[in-house]
């Protein structure tokens, strides 16, 4: 269903290193796909949840 393991974001990563990760040029195509869906189903969260759009926000998996 989504196309990287979770064990990548056991350490909290930025939204340009999830992209590159996927190996996918546009950021923000990257986070309305696939990183928005994994912190709505729970799977993912946030390092900063008060300011979603912080310049700083990292995701990190969920355990």
């Amino acid at each position: 269903m989504y196309p990287w393991r979770f064990d990548f974001c056991v350490t909290p990563r930025s939204k340009k290193e999830i992209a590159e990760y996927l190996g996918m040029a546009s950021v923000s195509y990257c986070i309305k796909r696939y990183v928005d869906p994994l912190v709505e189903d729970g799977a993912l969260a946030l390092t900063e949840p008060k300011s979603k759009r912080s310049h700083t926000q990292k995701y990190f998996t969920v355990k």
